[in-house]
């Protein structure tokens, strides 16, 4: 009987599996795996993110925003260097008349207005005025042939109409009548028959703006003889 029971214990030993630790080998193995693969996962470079397509095209208008302003500006400046352009007064005016067609010339102007804008240029001088009424307009031009000599830049000078003709009073027909601008005390010096004039000038800017001249198709014109228009 105690061999039988021997022999049975000894088949059963086999059976029971020897705690050798193995399964906490594992155990602990696939703990490590789980947590280097969280790791790895986490550690893992990640792609570029994607493009924000919204944000990109409202950068754009920005930029454009800018260019657009700075055109802007750029268009600005050319147009106050335009307007400044022949606004001021010519660097260089120097010119004798006779004392009849000058005297006639700004008769002409002080009948309907008091001051204008002379609108001096290399080749003549012209002059735009339209009275306060807008009833009477006078488009006038002293070719530089009218001058016994002109020499003049580009510019504008203002001029108190009824202060000139005043100075021009001084002048008989054939007396030749020099005109020149001084740059330095931005005056008019008028010169007849040995006496010197000067004479301030008058901001254009204070002056009224020039007149534009329609477009008139006129079919009827005639010639009438001035001591006519005088008698009437």
């Amino acid at each position: 009987m105690s061999t039988n029971t021997e022999s049975e214990s000894a088949d059963a030993q086999p059976a029971t599996t020897p705690d050798d630790g193995s399964s906490d080998v594992e155990s602990e193995m696939d703990v490590d795996d789980a947590t280097t693969a969280e790791t790895a996962e986490n550690t893992q470079p990640k792609g570029e993110p994607e493009p924000d397509l919204e944000s990109e095209p409202d950068s754009e208008p920005e930029q454009e925003s800018n260019t657009d302003g700075e055109a802007d500006e750029d268009v600005e400046e050319d147009a106050e260097e335009e307007a400044d352009v022949g606004t001021g007064p010519p660097s260089q005016f120097q010119a004798a008349i006779m004392g009849g067609d000058i005297k006639e010339f700004v008769g002409t102007l002080r009948a309907i207005v008091d001051e204008a804008k002379f609108n001096v240029e290399p080749d003549g001088i012209q002059v735009r005025a339209v009275d306060p009424a807008n009833v009477a307009m006078d488009d006038g031009v002293l070719s530089a042939g009218a001058f016994e000599s002109y020499d003049a830049s580009e510019g504008v000078l203002g001029l108190n109409l009824e202060r000139l003709e005043g100075v021009l009073k001084l002048a008989k027909k054939d007396d030749l009548v020099e005109l020149s601008f001084d740059t330095n005390t931005f005056k008019l010096v008028i010169y007849i028959d040995g006496v010197e004039f000067t004479m301030a000038c008058i901001d254009p800017d204070s002056i009224r703006s020039e007149p534009e001249i329609p477009d008139m198709d006129l079919p009827a014109s005639f010639t009438v003889d001035e001591s006519q228009i005088r008698r009437g």
